[in-house]
């Protein structure tokens, strides 16, 4: 799938490119010879100015959602190190038995939904009114009841956060749809007008690029050839020079060896039938 952000910005450059460029009178003389009148360049300024629009509202709506989450993950943090460090030392001073009537039993969760559920029956279990040795225990080491207290209004206070970032994530997401629907509308406005432009300048293409379209002839260029590799034949190699390939003339197994200390060149030919070779000294 294409980078949205990209595709977006080349479709309103393109789109912007096309409505500058129709005010000219060349233009709008050859367009108007395939029907395409001023309602045409009308109906994309409007396309444009929507997705413009739209582009702005839902980066309105993007921030308010990266707020809400920022919001909520701070909030979710705090209260999970609170409840983290009272089941610690609950842990430690209370019996398996206590901490199991405390919904305190393994290891605690880590994920949003483990660990919250955990700490909000551990605070109803500690706060209830039977269980005062509970609460007592806690107390003695410094956890006192409003302190727990403490720690449920903060379980209390993250149920309208996570509405919050929920309903936001949703208003991003349609928004975020709204936005890819107006930009595929854009898009086809954009290539249904370069359609008609293709043939009103058939005989000069380049025109083209004035919206934003580059033809085929103009983008397509030629590459350039390979170097070429000169062949060494009868044995007309000067000093210094290394040849690195012979064509074959009759037998494709033909090749040269050059030894460094004489500089003298060996073409091994390889006979036919059995395949002996003979070496012969040019």
């Amino acid at each position: 799938m294409p980078n949205i952000l990209k595709t977006i910005g080349k479709q309103v450059e393109q789109a912007q490119l096309i409505l500058a460029n129709t005010q000219d009178q060349e233009v709008k003389n050859k367009m108007a010879q395939y029907n395409v009148g001023p309602e045409k360049p009308a109906e994309g300024q409007k396309l444009l100015d929507t997705v413009v629009t739209i582009i702005n509202q839902t980066n309105d709506v993007h921030m308010e959602r990266k707020n809400a989450v920022k919001c909520f993950d701070k909030a979710a943090l705090e209260a999970k190190r609170y409840f983290w460090n009272h089941a610690a030392i609950a842990k430690y001073v209370m019996d398996p038995v206590m901490l199991a009537d405390l919904n305190l039993k393994g290891r605690l969760k880590v994920s949003f939904t483990g660990w919250f559920e955990e700490a909000n029956n551990f605070y109803n279990a500690v706060l209830r009114p039977d269980s005062e040795k509970a609460a007592a225990i806690m107390a003695s080491v410094g956890i006192t009841r409003e302190i727990l207290h403490q720690g449920k209004q903060m379980l209390d206070d993250l149920i309208p956060l996570y509405a919050e970032k929920a309903y936001r994530k949703d208003k991003s997401k349609d928004a975020t749809e709204f936005k890819i629907f107006a930009l595929k509308q854009l898009t086809k406005w954009n290539r249904h007008f370069i359609f008609f432009a293709k043939r009103a300048f058939k005989d000069n293409p380049k025109q083209l690029t004035r919206f934003g379209y580059i033809p085929a002839t103009v983008q397509k260029h030629k590459p350039a050839p390979p170097p070429t590799i000169q062949a060494v034949t009868d044995g007309a190699v000067t000093d210094g020079a290394v040849p690195t390939y012979i064509p074959p003339e009759r037998n494709p197994m033909s090749f040269i060896w050059l030894t460094d200390d004489t500089l003298s060149e060996t073409l091994l030919t390889w006979g036919k039938g059995d395949r002996q070779g003979t070496s012969k000294r040019i």
